[in-house]
């Protein structure tokens, strides 16, 4: 080996003892990527409050964690996960830093009536704040209730008042259902709170939703229940097409005013077409016998009838119409579309008597869709992996990278040491080589004169 080493040249000598060097240094990050533990995502996208929270029973358990994300994500150790979160679930953390009802807890005995009014309305405040706070979409949330005193006397009653103030997630909107749904939450947990005196904010300070929201709420439901008919469609379809090839529209038109009729009709007895006789009076002189009454007489009948009597109620959000249009691939044949088409209306619930319209035709050949293409038409998988494993993942690619560069070094010293020999064999001048060959065959002579 020291030979070798010595044979070299003074830059072949430095590659060499480099290419040593960072042989070793691979196999140290190799064994420190192989023996770190390595550590996944605990919690993401936290707020400072509840980072700090989370982060103050992990360092009371003594659970080892690092930071990401500016203090947004938190790492633990893989292995640990999902015991620390059922730990930090089954201690009630994150409470988010709102104060519920375990406020009360530790009130003292001597409290006013006023202390304890308030203390009530701040814990009702926490509680209502941890609920909206578990709707997904929402990352903070206050809330602000004005609970009236109940008077004396009942025209004393002032209406109680709330307002909310939602913080939501980056690309969240709620709908205006959603806060309808919290209007109904905040005064069912409030009493004498209607849901018109429930105000809620947005994170710009603009109002959400409509206060009553009769017709954005029908607009909604039509939106809705479009998509489940278009949905039946489509599944009914499905088991004879592709669903590639297949095109369903659904326009759903809801009543938004209510009506109320009142009909009257009179039934006529069965088997008759009067009612039941109640009354039969003649009037007039009496036929003699064998002659003419030449003042004739009159009857007078007086029947009872029974009545009907119907009254029917259509409230806001009956439906009122529906238009359907399918458009079905070019190789589908006529005789097959009027097969299928009893299939869809009976599938939507068609009525023709209300005015709704089924509309089927079939594509024409030059319009068939193009196969998908590009990256963005083919779905693509998402791997989900644990943020650990991306960055413990560098000292591994490190080390094969310096491992490729030491066996280039070793092979290029290798190749040049060879490229030497070569050298130094063939600046040997002839005498020299006479030299060697009288030499062998002297060594050879004496070998064979030897016993």
């Amino acid at each position: 080996m020291a030979g070798f080493v010595s044979s070299m040249s003074k830059r072949a000598r430095t590659a060499f003892f480099v290419s040593i060097g960072a042989l070793g240094l691979c196999t140290v990050l190799a064994l420190l990527w192989l023996f770190l533990p390595s550590r996944a995502v605990l919690f993401s996208g936290l707020d400072r409050n509840t980072a700090a929270e989370i982060v103050s029973s992990l360092n009371e358990w003594k659970i080892d964690h690092r930071f990401s994300d500016d203090g947004a994500t938190i790492l633990v150790d893989a292995s640990k996960v999902h015991d620390t979160r059922m730990r930090l679930v089954s201690a009630g953390i994150p409470k988010g830093g709102h104060v519920g009802f375990e406020s009360l807890d530790s009130a003292d005995l001597g409290i006013t009536e006023f202390a304890q009014r308030v203390n009530f309305q701040r814990a009702l405040q926490g509680e209502l704040e941890r609920t909206i706070g578990a709707i997904p979409g929402v990352n903070d949330v206050r809330v602000h209730l004005m609970i009236k005193d109940q008077g004396l006397f009942l025209d004393q009653a002032e209406q109680s008042k709330a307002s909310v103030l939602l913080k939501l997630a980056p690309g969240t909107q709620l709908s205006d259902r959603q806060v309808q749904g919290i209007r109904g939450l905040v005064s069912a947990a409030v009493e004498g709170l209607e849901p018109a005196s429930v105000v809620v904010v947005g994170p710009t300070g603009s109002a959400l939703g409509h206060q009553g929201g009769v017709a954005t709420e029908q607009a909604d439901g039509a939106t809705e229940l479009a998509g489940q008919l278009e949905k039946k469609i489509r599944n009914l379809l499905a088991s004879y097409l592709t669903p590639d090839d297949i095109g369903v529209s659904v326009d759903v038109r809801l009543a938004t005013d209510q009506v109320h009729r009142t009909s009257e009709r009179v039934v006529p007895l069965t088997g008759s077409e009067h009612g039941v006789l109640i009354r039969r009076q003649v009037s007039g002189a009496a036929q003699q016998a064998g002659g003419e009454n030449p003042g004739g007489t009159q009857e007078q009948l007086e029947y009872a009838s029974g009545t009907e009597k119907e009254e029917v109620i259509r409230r806001p959000g009956a439906i009122e119409r529906l238009s359907v249009a399918v458009l079905l691939p070019p190789f589908v044949s006529q005789s097959q579309v009027d097969q299928l088409r009893p299939l869809m209306a009976a599938a939507v619930g068609l009525d023709t008597a209300r005015g709704d319209t089924l509309e089927v035709r079939i594509r024409p050949p030059h319009a068939r869709p193009q196969e998908a293409s590009t990256l963005s038409e083919v779905a693509v998988r998402e791997v989900k992996q644990p943020v650990s494993s991306i960055f413990l993942g560098w000292p591994l690619i490190g080390a094969v990278l310096l491992g490729g560069l030491t066996a280039g070094a070793l092979l290029g010293v290798s190749i040049s040491a060879r490229r030497r020999s070569r050298q130094h064999q063939q600046v040997l001048t002839s005498d020299d080589r006479a030299r060697l060959i009288a030499d062998a065959r002297h060594w050879i002579s004496e070998s064979t004169l030897q016993p």
